[in-house]
């Protein structure tokens, strides 16, 4: 854990003992792709005490298979009847995105940190959420499954406002750890209101048609490329879905691409 305390709550010391179990327990749980040495690694190294760490909101095993969505309170007379895609998921056309994946609960846990990063610019938290996603493409996809990853990106005037790009500072993390680039050829085109302002689920899609573009080198690929998508939060899956649409419209081979998100 980090010498200067948990990110969450500022405890600097936590008995050493109980830590430890925490993290080995999570580990156990979360090893499914990889090994448990190495989870055990990714998990131990979050900069989180004891506590925090064990009231973790990952999500568990049970979700949809398109948007990474828990089962968990809502599934299982889903999972009786065999449905592997939730009610939302059913009713998309088929779309460039493969599927999305995230590793926690957007609950009152991680609130608070999230607004910390994105709003207030608190840019020590980069590190952090960085080391999430990387625990979380571990325990979703295999080691080597992606070519490149690459961030969401802001529209220049909300740019401006914020004074950085909280996920492409992740996304250098992320691309960092298990060894791949972070490239920016992916572009805002078209601003749009923020989600809070928007009402309903319908309104967030139509917003997303068309506000991104795909330019540069990585248009035009020789190979299918294998892409990560990155972003803070999952919810109607229209921002992400319409990132993969811009990356294919101009593709001649179109890449394989996933998302994957801290919250869900």
């Amino acid at each position: 854990m980090s010498q200067g305390g948990c990110v969450r709550c500022g405890i600097r010391y936590a008995a050493k003992n109980r830590r430890e179990a925490v993290v080995r327990s999570w580990a156990v749980r979360l090893s499914g792709r990889t090994s448990y040495a190495h989870m055990y690694r990714l998990v131990e190294r979050l900069p989180l005490c004891a506590g925090c760490l064990e009231e973790m909101p990952v999500i568990g095993e049970k979700i949809c298979e398109q948007c990474g969505r828990s089962w968990e309170h809502q599934g299982q007379q889903l999972l009786e009847c065999g449905a592997l895609r939730c009610r939302d998921c059913r009713s998309i056309e088929e779309n460039a995105l493969r599927g999305n994946r995230g590793l926690l609960h957007y609950d009152e846990w991680g609130k608070d940190l999230l607004g910390l990063y994105k709003y207030r610019g608190d840019e020590r938290l980069a590190d952090f959420f960085g080391k999430l996603l990387t625990l979380a493409m571990y325990r979703y996809f295999r080691s080597g499954q992606f070519d490149y990853v690459v961030a969401v990106p802001l529209h220049p005037k909300r740019l401006s406002e914020r004074g950085f790009n909280q996920m492409e500072i992740v996304a250098e993390r992320i691309g960092r750890d298990i060894g791949v680039p972070a490239r920016k050829d992916l572009i805002r085109t078209k601003e749009t209101a923020k989600l809070s302002q928007q009402t309903g689920r319908e309104a967030r899609i139509l917003s997303m048609q068309d506000a991104f573009a795909w330019r540069g080198e990585a248009a035009k690929p020789k190979k299918p490329s294998r892409i990560l998508l990155l972003d803070d939060i999952y919810t109607t899956g229209s921002t992400l879905r319409a990132c993969a649409q811009a990356i294919h419209q101009v593709e001649t081979v179109k890449s394989y691409i996933w998302s994957l998100t801290i919250y869900r």
